[in-house]
């Protein structure tokens, strides 16, 4: 799985550069062998250091200037230190710890095959699907995504309002999908076509919709526009809790990621 690892890892990087290269106060280091993010909101969601491939000695004080460049800007701006299958897992556990910071999260990397995709059709009754190509439709996406986080992140709608020029472009590699139910926004999907690879993410529901659908088939469409548009591979980051449902889908997994962030006091 080592190159589908590889094809995953430079999808999930270059998706969080675009998406911070939309925001004029982001600050983006970008460096074959480090990747620093800094949205300019007080987000760890939008704030990333990762793609590292410094070795742990010798590496030390340019992973200790990248943690130190939010460490000095305080607890009111936190981020988020990702190692994958190819940067760092396995590798930076011990270094990270010791630079103050405490593992948070871990979550699957999985892979699809599309010339695999035999999904069934994604009509679901009451459920408009839109590719979303304006500002507003942004705003519907963003509001639904962010009511969806626990808790609630106001800054998810600030993140993609800034950004959604960008994200609206005409061939943009990002593509933000919008279920509606009649004027309602029901149902979100996101994703990122790079190095042959669709990424998916945000990809839920109005919890009030539950049972419905909408999510499988935001997903389902998603999927196949990425087909017939000529992705290769469709690639998505799960907890453990939701890698049996895309198990059921066709995935496989590819490797884990580790989410580090600064240890509380």
């Amino acid at each position: 799985m080592t190159a589908a690892a590889k094809a995953m890892e430079a999808n999930l990087w270059d998706h969080l550069v675009f998406l911070a290269k939309g925001r004029k106060d982001a600050v983006v280091q970008d460096t074959p062998d480090l990747l620093l993010i800094d949205s300019g909101l007080p987000s760890d969601t939008f704030n990333k250091i990762g793609r590292c491939a410094l070795h742990p000695r010798y590496g030390a004080a340019r992973m200790e200037a990248a943690i130190n460049h939010f460490r000095k800007k305080g607890s009111a701006v936190p981020f988020t230190w990702t190692l994958g299958p190819l940067s760092g897992r396995g590798a930076l556990e011990d270094t990270l710890k010791g630079m103050g910071l405490a593992q948070t999260s871990e979550t699957w990397g999985m892979i699809l095959p599309l010339k695999d995709l035999k999904l069934a059709g994604t009509a679901v009754d009451g459920l408009d699907i839109k590719r979303i190509s304006n500002k507003q439709g942004v705003l519907d996406f963003a509001g639904l995504v962010s009511a969806a986080t626990k808790p609630p992140n106001p800054h998810i709608a600030d993140f993609y309002t800034d950004a959604s020029i960008a994200i609206v472009t005409p061939n943009a590699p990002m593509k933000l999908y919008v279920g509606y139910a009649g004027d309602k926004p029901v149902a979100t999907a996101e994703t990122y076509y790079a190095h042959g690879v669709v990424g998916l993410s945000n990809i839920v529901a109005d919890s009030s919709t539950a049972g419905k659908g909408y999510a499988p088939a935001l997903l389902i469409a998603a999927l196949r526009d990425a087909k017939r548009t000529g992705q290769t591979t469709a690639f998505v980051q799960v907890d453990a809790a939701s890698k049996p449902i895309y198990e059921r889908i066709g995935f496989k997994p590819a490797g884990q990621f580790t989410d580090y962030r600064l240890a509380a006091n």
